[in-house]
């Protein structure tokens, strides 16, 4: 369902379906809000044995606890909300009628011997004129209740820089989800100024790296100085697993408290005053009863929620967790090793070297690359080769470790149960990653699933020209040097 708003003749700006009016002040990007990551060394670590169900269509199963090392960048304190990218979806409007009306008025280019267009001649672009109507036809539809009135037909509107050409207008259709208690989001959420501060959904991953290069190379977007060019992209995902941990510099080597499961420290989800630290979906306890639930009576709110509206890590970083999970630059690998990391997290390892670590994991990427699992295997046959992984684990370990009796065959220990958890892992991840389209890494978890997709360690492989309701993204940039923030 689509929101129609007609020209009429009078002075106002024509929007079309499913855009705001434009206002006289933007809604733009606030260059205030990019936060300084010094960069470092931290570790990412899964606490949990996932029980993965079809449902977890996207969801990764887990497969190793990671030390990260990144360098310093920047990162926007917040996801980029309706009215960021609508300032970009109307430049691209606006943009694109100024060039077709310059074929019969020149003033609207700046310098015509370049086509360079002028912005002055912005606010002239929508005024009512039947000569304009017929430049403007290539962007026009008919309109949906009265097919003599126009209106601007969104699928039109494409970004065109060296990446390729982009349409840049959000899928309002991803709100048609009976779930949603039948509100009218598809209506309204994008285009209202009542949503301007809550996140931007229905964007792809193309989308999202338009919009970057939109924010880089159109500095009329940006009035603040950042000293140097500001290159503008999506984070990696290291680099938003590090600033999601918000682990700050020590002198120490490792600290448990460095070391955490969610954007902030322990296990639980709710603060000193009882309060949900960040907007996610249902729990259910052992019984499938449902403890909290995402229609808005636990942390008011239904679908999405501003942004900011919960508690900021030490980096300055909101909604790290939850709200809406978020695009990154990275895309899975083609194949997932699995690291075996129950052994040395239950103990049953407990004397292995750095260096037999770092070897062991070389030899379980290796063979797991050789003889992976895949779709074809069963339960039973991806048992059997993580056993084979795991005899020539045995193998590697007494070959280096000669003389060392009670290091002897400490992987024979594994149980059935455990081995065929992951197993069940290496098949759920095959599943997702023999996903025909192109993926994408995404981050954080959202307002529609359970709080296991906020741990930092989570990740899921989502198709990156698809978008989603729960699915926005925050901008990274790189720059040589900076002004006080």
């Amino acid at each position: 369902m689509k929101r129609t708003i007609t020209i009429i003749c009078t002075a106002m700006i024509w929007t079309g379906t499913g855009t705001h009016a434009q206002s006289k002040k933007h809604q733009g990007f606030d260059p205030n809000s990019i936060m300084w990551i010094p960069g470092g060394t931290a570790a990412v670590r899964s606490y949990y044995d996932l029980v993965l169900t079809p449902k977890d269509s996207t969801l990764l199963a887990p497969n190793e606890n990671k030390k990260i090392k990144v360098n310093d960048f920047y990162l926007s304190d917040h996801e980029v909300t309706n009215g960021e990218y609508r300032e970009f979806t109307d430049w691209v409007r606006d943009s694109m009628a100024m060039t077709l009306l310059a074929a019969a008025d020149a003033t609207y280019y700046a310098e015509p011997a370049h086509k360079t267009l002028n912005w002055k001649r912005r606010k002239d672009i929508w005024k009512e004129a039947p000569e304009k109507m017929k430049l403007l036809a290539s962007m026009m539809k008919a309109g949906e209740v009265n097919d003599k009135e126009k209106t601007i037909d969104t699928r039109t509107l494409i970004y065109t820089y060296p990446a390729g050409a982009v349409p840049v207008y959000p899928d309002t259709s991803i709100w048609e989800n009976p779930k949603l208690y039948n509100l009218p989001y598809a209506n309204v959420y994008y285009w209202h100024p009542a949503y301007n501060n809550y996140p931007v959904v229905g964007v792809n991953w193309a989308q999202a790296n338009a919009y970057c290069d939109w924010l880089t190379y159109h500095p009329q977007t940006k009035p603040h100085d950042y000293g140097r060019k500001a290159y503008f992209r999506l984070p990696t995902e290291e680099e938003w697993e590090y600033a999601a941990l918000c682990v700050m510099p020590t002198k120490k080597k490792w600290v448990e408290e460095n070391v955490r499961v969610f954007p902030w420290i322990g296990f639980s989800l709710l603060d000193q005053k009882g309060k949900y630290l960040a907007n996610f979906g249902n729990i259910y306890d052992q019984n499938g009863v449902l403890i909290k639930n995402s229609n808005g009576f636990f942390d008011d709110y239904i679908a999405t929620s501003p942004v900011k509206s919960f508690h900021k890590n030490n980096f300055g970083l909101y909604d790290m967790a939850g709200n809406v999970a978020e695009w990154t630059a990275d895309a899975p690998p083609e194949i997932i090793p699995l690291h075996l990391y129950n052994l040395r997290s239950r103990g049953k390892y407990p004397h292995e070297s750095e260096a037999m670590m770092e070897r062991s994991d070389k030899y379980l990427d290796s063979v797991q690359k050789a003889d992976p699992v895949t779709v074809l295997d069963d339960l039973a046959s991806a048992s059997a080769k993580i056993m084979r992984w795991i005899d020539g684990l045995n193998q590697l370990q007494l070959s280096e470790m000669k003389g060392q009796t009670n290091m002897a065959n400490a992987y024979s220990e594994v149980d059935k149960a455990t081995i065929e958890i992951w197993a069940g892992y290496a098949l759920h991840n095959a599943k997702i990653l023999q996903n025909p389209a192109k993926l994408r890494i995404v981050k954080g978890g959202s307002w529609a699933n359970g709080p296991v997709y906020m741990e930092i360690a989570s990740r899921e492989a989502f198709p990156m020209n698809q978008a989603s309701s729960r699915i926005g993204f925050r901008v990274a940039m790189d720059v040589g040097w900076h002004t006080s923030f």
